[in-house]
């Protein structure tokens, strides 16, 4: 059984959805990019059991596998599935193209999870002539350049 159900954060995934995105570049609805880009890469595919032929066995071992491996796919982004769990008060800012999904609370204590959007000050912009780019972009340039890990 996972520890108390907390929120399951793909780390490195937003390294995955970055280069997907770069492959649209005038845009592409959220309801069809969710699917396209779990199904589209095979880590994701086999975490979120959507690789043609995957027999599971149980869904909680293999997402228990997921979070004892880091995987190291073909452009070089680290993998792994964590966890998130906190104290009342906690607060995790993620980056805004990071996977993750809700679990059923195994705990005797109601939780909640809020997923808030940050305004970004400036439009996004990932090619700046000062170089002077945001955490955001860092990230996403990161992922498109092949220089990702897990932090």
């Amino acid at each position: 059984m996972l520890a108390v159900g907390g929120t399951l954060v793909a780390a490195g995934s937003h390294f995955i959805v970055a280069r997907f995105l770069a492959q649209f570049p005038d845009g592409i609805d959220h309801r069809e990019a969710i699917p396209a880009c779990t199904a589209g890469h095979p880590w994701t595919a086999a975490l979120t059991a959507r690789l043609p032929g995957l027999r599971l066995s149980n869904s909680e071992e293999r997402v228990r596998q997921f979070m004892e491996t880091i995987t190291r796919d073909n452009d070089g982004s680290e993998l792994k599935l964590y966890e998130a769990t906190g104290s009342p008060g906690d607060v995790y800012l993620c980056h805004p193209f990071l996977l993750h999904a809700a679990s059923p609370n195994h705990g005797d204590v109601p939780r909640f999870m809020c997923n808030r959007t940050a305004p970004l000050r400036n439009r996004m912009q990932l090619s700046r002539e000062d170089g002077n780019y945001s955490p955001v972009e860092m990230a996403i340039r990161s992922g498109l350049s092949g220089k990702q890990g897990i932090a």
